[in-house]
């Protein structure tokens, strides 16, 4: 770990905080255990290359950061610049700046590491306000991906896969539901995992994980859930976050029970699907204060709201209606499984719940998904598992919801209909990646086949008349095996990341896999200057994983958490989680000079040296902001 201790001054005089750095682990990827190399307890240096520091800071004003100046505390007034440079020189040297905070707003303080003028790592605090006693900088070095922080108390956060990750306006991300488990059966009728009944959040502002005690709607404890789907709908008037858990299966009576929501050799060949102790749940909100780290569990109408689970849900649209396509897996106890009997329905549910508008889909489905093609229309696809031809299934690969339900044949410019791929809003339509490709019924392999998607990467999108179609994108095959249930998120900027995922390997002569193995290969795919669609291959992930969960960052940076990897003969949940710096290194710089100290004139609070980075990597600092308390205890943090 990189620690980092001083003050900073600020425009109140006499008031500073303590300003924490860390450097994240970066483990090298390609180890069957990697995610383990990220448990708390990973150390990490700066390396010798590393002989600049650069600061700057700025105030929010809704989506705007205006620049704040700064300056050191032995420099005059007029010495203020937006930007500091702090070389390596010397030993003991601190770094220490002064800055003016404005009273009730927040702030973003960014610092920025340079091996021989090229950046070499980025780190921002978030949300900073004047009067924080401690402020935490996690610098994450680019091009490779680096180890998540810790729990605040020092802890690694709690494993679960088959999960939803949840971005709220702060920055926070709520992780929610999903199963753990550490030596789980991969294909069993008793699958052995424990639903995970732990929430917990990504604050963004600490960069820390934190968990929240919840009682559910029905007043048991935690909140379970799994194959459910989850969305940031709107903001309160009292500043609480709303976010909606639509659909999934729980064990409410069997708190305790295994949950065997990975069940394998089945009759439609899926890897996943829920048992005989799954139950449907209800429909909820998660009301999300993120003053106080509470969230208050309120039930969306039952009598409204189908119970139903694996669905596919889209994106609000302008008015904040959400499209769910309800899953095929129906009834209970021992019925939960397609079921072509069971026939699919849609509705549109809005903000408030009501009114709520029930059609008929065309065919039921599991596995599929719903994305937006616009405010009017809605496209689901893959799942079909009810068909008994070729020719059908290919006649049902999807469909589009709008005033009613059209029909989408899987054409020779389409995706073949899948299950367990992902379908993600990019920049001129939907990027369906990945999946397992549908077979008639007939036969041992029916519903899910063994065979991954022949074209694993095509970009839906409608023309004026309301037609569909496929444009393929670009990729490296020996880069990015094709992988089912993995994990993509939009990005802004209207790119799109894909990570992780399973890959499915047939023995001779066996009717299903006998295994799911995980990969660790991401790609990023955009749209190019020429209109074409191309796939770029990032830095593999530092362990493979798949049922994870993928999430924007603020500052071009994503988030994965959970997700199961496979231990020998079974599959263990992963706790560690990573992050990425997607966005592009800003250019080399040409010079590290330091401003010359000005008179020592007229100083804000904090009292210090010129800085500067010791010989060993280790940065000391004075940095300040308004403080009413400058005795600051040690962070609790992974390498302490």
């Amino acid at each position: 770990m990189l620690s980092l201790s001083g003050l900073v001054g600020g425009c109140g005089g006499g008031e500073h905080a303590d300003l924490r750095i860390e450097l994240a682990p970066t483990p090298e990827p390609g180890s069957t255990d990697g995610d383990r190399e990220c448990e708390p307890g990973s150390d990490a240096a700066l390396p010798a290359e590393v002989d600049c520091v650069t600061v700057t800071a700025c105030r929010r004003e809704g989506a705007s950061c205006l620049p704040v100046e700064v300056l050191r505390p032995s420099d005059s007034r007029d010495a203020r610049t937006t930007e500091l440079r702090f070389p390596r020189e010397g030993t003991g040297g601190d770094l220490a700046f002064d800055l003016a905070l404005e009273e009730g707003a927040d702030h973003e303080i960014e610092l920025r590491a340079y091996a021989d003028g090229v950046p070499y790592a980025r780190g921002r605090a978030e949300g900073v306000r004047a009067g924080q006693d401690t402020i935490r900088v996690r610098l994450e070095p680019y091009g490779v991906w680096s180890c998540a922080p810790p729990r605040d108390d020092g802890s690694a956060p709690v494993a679960r896969a088959l999960h939803a990750a949840v971005a709220v306006p702060n920055g926070d991300v709520l992780l929610v539901g999903g199963v753990t488990g550490e030596s789980v059966q991969a294909l069993s009728v008793e699958g052995g995992a424990l639903l995970q009944r732990t929430i917990e959040v990504y604050d963004a502002s600490e960069a820390r994980f934190v968990q929240i005690d919840v009682t559910d709607h029905d007043g048991s404890e935690g909140f379970g859930a799994v194959f459910h789907r989850a969305l940031f709908l709107d903001t309160l008037a009292d500043g609480r976050y709303r976010v909606r858990v639509i659909g999934g299966f729980t064990a409410r009576d069997q708190p305790g029970a295994r949950f065997d929501a990975i069940q394998g050799l089945t009759n439609y060949s899926s890897p996943m699907l829920p048992g005989a102790r799954a139950e449907h749940r209800d429909s909820v909100d998660l009301l999300y204060d993120p003053r106080t780290r509470a969230i208050e569990v309120q039930l969306v109408d039952p009598g409204v709201v189908r119970r139903a689970g694996m669905n596919g849900v889209s994106e609000p649209d302008a008015s904040g209606l959400v499209v769910v396509a309800l899953g095929l897996l129906d009834g209970g106890g021992t019925a939960l499984r397609p079921s072509p009997m069971i026939s699919g329905q849609w509705y549109s549910l809005a903000r408030q719940v009501s009114p709520v508008t029930a059609m008929p889909m065309l065919a039921p489905r599991f596995g599929h998904t719903a994305s937006r093609l616009s405010d009017a229309s809605v496209l689901v696809w893959g799942g079909d598992v009810t068909q008994a031809t070729v020719e059908d299934v290919a006649a049902n690969a999807g469909e589009v919801l709008g005033s009613g339900a059209r029909a989408i044949a899987s054409t020779p410019d389409l995706p073949p209909p899948t299950a367990f791929h992902t379908a993600t809003a990019i920049r001129g339509g939907v990027l369906i990646a990945g999946g397992m490709e549908i077979a008639p019924v007939a036969g041992m392999s029916g519903g899910v086949s063994t065979t991954a998607s022949t074209r694993p990467l095509t970009v839906i999108s409608a023309d004026g008349d309301g037609m569909l179609r496929g444009v393929p994108v670009s990729y490296d095959a020996t880069a990015w095996p094709t992988p089912s249930i993995h994990a993509a998120t939009a990005l802004p900027g209207g790119s799109v990341i894909v990570s992780g995922g399973a890959l499915r390997t047939m023995p001779a002569g066996a009717p299903s896999p006998s295994h799911l193995w995980a990969t660790d290969a991401v790609l990023l795919v955009s749209r190019d200057e020429a209109d074409a669609y191309v796939a770029q291959t990032l830095a593999r992930m530092i362990g493979a994983r798949w049922g994870h969960a993928i999430t924007p960052l603020s500052g071009g940076r994503v988030l994965v958490t959970g997700g199961f990897v496979r231990d020998g003969g079974t599959l263990r949940a992963i706790s560690s989680g990573e992050t990425f710096i997607v966005e592009p290194a800003p250019p080399p710089i040409s010079s590290c000079e330091g401003q010359t100290s000005g008179d020592a004139g007229t100083q804000d609070g904090g009292v210090a040296g010129d800085a500067s980075i010791a010989p060993d990597g280790a940065i000391s600092d004075d940095a300040s902001v308004p403080s009413d308390d400058a005795a600051i205890t040690p962070a609790d943090d992974a390498g302490a």
